[in-house]
Parts: C-alpha cells; sequence; structure tokens
C-alpha cells in the first residue's frame, strides 16, 4: 500500500500529543510548517520525539507563538501524519473522529503531480533567442534583467554545480534553497527541476550554455516529489509557508492537482493556502498537459485553478505559434513555449517540453517586471501580463506588460 497522509488541525489550547497516544507509535508526525525565531521549532517539528524536553502543549504557551498572526497560529497548529498501512490509517482517523472537540479540521491528504516527463532530447538545439524575441523578453534586457528578485520553484531539486545556474540560486550559508524533509539533498533526481530553474535564472554573459529569462533573478528551489512524480499536498503547503517568511514574491508551480482530489478538503486548504497570499506572492500554474489531437485536454476554467486569483496559468505554444495540441486551455490562460532549450542534471543541455517549459517562462518575465517595479502589487503585474497577451494565440508579451506599467506608473525604467 502506499504512504497515506492525513492532516490534523488541532484546536486552540489542544496539543497532538493530548489526541494520539506515544505509546508503540508506528506512524510518523510533523508540524505542516516551521517558523523562524521559533524557540521550539526542533520539538515541534517532531512532536513525539523522545529527544523532546519540552511538552508539546507548552509550545503553544511560548511568546512566539503569540505573535504570530492568525492563518500563522492554524498552520503551527497543523500536522501531518504519515501512516504506512491500512490498520495504521484507520486507527489514526478513528482515533482523531472521536475526539472531534479537540480537532479543527481533519482529512485525507492529496496529491499533486508533475506536468512534464524528464528532458530526452539530448541534442544541442538553439531555439532561445527566436523564443524571447517572440515573448518579447530580449526588448527588456535592455531594461531590466530581474536584478535583486527571487523566484521560488516548487519541484525535483537542482544540479547545484550546473555552471549555467550554479551562481543564481539562492542561498543561505551553504544550504541551497530546501528540502523537505531536511535529510534529503537537493540534487536532482528526477530531470525536472533543473531545467525548470534553467529557464528562469539560467546565467547570461558566462560565455556557455543558455540565458534564463531573468538572468540576473535568484531561483530559490523548494526540493519536493520525493516519491517520484506525485507528491502531498500538504508538502506544497509547507513550502510555500516558508517562502512566505522569506518575502518571496513569485512561486512557479509545473505541476498539477491529481483528479481523485478534486473539491475535496485537501484541495480546498491547498486553495485557501494560496488565497491567503493574494497580495503577496504571484504563483505561475502551468495549465497541464492532455494528450495530442485534443484527446484527454481539459479546460481548466474548471479545475481547482479557477479559483484562485493571484495565479498567472500558462499553457503551451507550438513552434507555429498556435496553442499546441496537448496544451490544457480555458479563460484567462496566457501562454509561452512548450519547447525550449535548457540545463538538465547531467551537466548538459537539452530540451524541455509540454506546459512545465512554458510556465518558468512566464515566471522569468515575471521577475523582469518586478525588478522594473519593486513596490507595484503583485496582482497589478498580473494583469498587465493578462492585458498585453497577443490577441490571437494568447501569447504572453513581456515588453508590452513593461510599458503599459511604465505608463501606468509614469515610471521610465
Amino acid at each position: 500500500m502506499k504512504t497515506r497522509r492525513i492532516i490534523v488541525k488541532m484546536r486552540e489550547g489542544h496539543a497532538l500529543s493530548d489526541l494520539l497516544s506515544s505509546d508503540k507509535i508506528t506512524f510518523k508526525a510533523e508540524a505542516l510548517g516551521q517558523f523562524e525565531g521559533d524557540e521550539n521549532a526542533n520539538s515541534h517539528l517532531d512532536p513525539f520525539s523522545k529527544k523532546n524536553d519540552i511538552p508539546e502543549k507548552e509550545h503553544y504557551n511560548a511568546p512566539f507563538y503569540h505573535k504570530l498572526g492568525k492563518m500563522d497560529k492554524e498552520t503551527y497548529r497543523t500536522f501531518k501524519i504519515d501512516c504506512a498501512n491500512e490498520e495504521e490509517f484507520r486507527k489514526v482517523m478513528d482515533s482523531c473522529e472521536n475526539q472531534k472537540g479537540k480537532v479543527e479540521l481533519l482529512y485525507e491528504d492529496g496529491l499533486i503531480y508533475l506536468h512534464a516527463p524528464p528532458p530526452n532530447d539530448p541534442e544541442f538545439i538553439k531555439t532561445q533567442r527566436k523564443i524571447y524575441d517572440q515573448l518579447g523578453v530580449e526588448e527588456c534586457w535592455d531594461f531590466v534583467r530581474g536584478t535583486s528578485q527571487i523566484v521560488g520553484v516548487i519541484d525535483t531539486g537542482v544540479l547545484t554545480t550546473h555552471p549555467d545556474i550554479a551562481q543564481n540560486l539562492w542561498k543561505r550559508g551553504t544550504q541551497v534553497g530546501y528540502t523537505y524533509p531536511n535529510s534529503q539533498r537537493m540534487e536532482d533526481t528526477a530531470g525536472h527541476g533543473t531545467p525548470v530553474a534553467g529557464i528562469i535564472g539560467g546565467i547570461g554573459n558566462n560565455g556557455i550554455g543558455i540565458v534564463g529569462a531573468a538572468p540576473e533573478a535568484l531561483v530559490q528551489m523548494h526540493k519536493l516529489f520525493l516519491r517520484g512524480t506525485e507528491e502531498f499536498m500538504s508538502q506544497a503547503q509547507t513550502a510555500i509557508n516558508t517562502a512566505k517568511q522569506d518575502k518571496i514574491r513569485i512561486m512557479n508551480c509545473s505541476f498539477g492537482i491529481e483528479s481523485s482530489f478534486r473539491n475535496t478538503d485537501a484541495e480546498r486548504e491547498f486553495q485557501r493556502c494560496i488565497n491567503s497570499l493574494s497580495d503577496t506572492i504571484l504563483f505561475v500554474f502551468s495549465s497541464g498537459n492532455g494528450t495530442d489531437n485534443d484527446l484527454n485536454r481539459i479546460d481548466i476554467s474548471t479545475t481547482f485553478l479557477n479559483e484562485l486569483p493571484n495565479v498567472l496559468k500558462v499553457g503551451a505554444l507550438d513552434g507555429n505559434n498556435q496553442k499546441a495540441s496537448y496544451s490544457n486551455f480555458g479563460r484567462d490562460v496566457v501562454y509561452a513555449y512548450g519547447d525550449i532549450m535548457s540545463t538538465n542534471n547531467t551537466n548538459s543541455y537539452a530540451m524541455f517540453h509540454h506546459t512545465s517549459a512554458a510556465a518558468p517562462q512566464v515566471s522569468g518575465i515575471c521577475a523582469l517586471l518586478m525588478s522594473a517595479f519593486p513596490h507595484v502589487p503583485v496582482q497589478k503585474i498580473r494583469n498587465a501580463i493578462l492585458m498585453t497577451a497577443n490577441h490571437e494565440n494568447d501569447r504572453v508579451n513581456a515588453i508590452g506588460a513593461l510599458k503599459l506599467l511604465q505608463q501606468q506608473e509614469s515610471i521610465f525604467v
């Protein structure tokens, strides 16, 4: 049986260790989020650890907890419980349901999944310049290149030594980005996160390889998808909460929601997490892929993305500037290219494909615009991209968005 995850949000004044007996624990419990400045961070992350000197209940009496806002307090009281088999899953669920007075919210976690396979084309096909010209990116570089912007990326990790991205990876000391759990290495074993990072922030003017859409922006990698091509939604929530504390304003999400978890508590909590940041983070989601010739493509106006006002939804164009036959579509979807050269996890370069490749092109463009207009609200950046998209194929127009913001802000950059 696959691991099943239960999400439990405790009511104010109650601890998870009150709810579940610590005797003979076989499941794994972990806090949904960690916060800088928390004096009880290690013990709160693993509430059942025998190494904890401070009882979990005392965490909620600490000055740090009382300084948190409402949403952060709820996150702090929320835990992920991983169950290895059906018997364990039922035992934990029954225990929680039988003590509902202590529980504010209880549900089985949903799944997100990657929107593209790892790159498999090893040939070095120089297509970038044509793509950037059609997206208006090169014209933007006359004014701005993404300096001072950090783009969060939720993906499979990154090859930290790749010469075209190593310099532009966000670091804290020797730590590169974030891994979940922290014991994991950042290296990209799936080959998905490295090309995404290169498309956003590949270094320019180093004489080799490719150039990212925002060549002077930093990429803050949040490594998920340790389970192959799927991961729990709550892991993405943890990554988003971490990025919020670092004041990240752009998050690239080249993944989708597993359809069997539509309209569940897991999806609604994921939406709530994103919508709570509608004034601070602009999320860039790939629209997702069906198969060629309109088979299994979907109108994403009916999916969870339609309930997210602070999201740019990105579909893919083909080499003829037509909407790709595999790309999901819908209202307010903008388009970039579904085939682009990028970095790969073998320290080389390859074509990266589908809507997973299109989304980071738009994330890089967002970094350019935010670098030019650092004090403009994220919703205004989003609206500028939507308003200036090509009227024939909804292709993003970076220079058009830049000029519109210049007019609106009466600023020349």
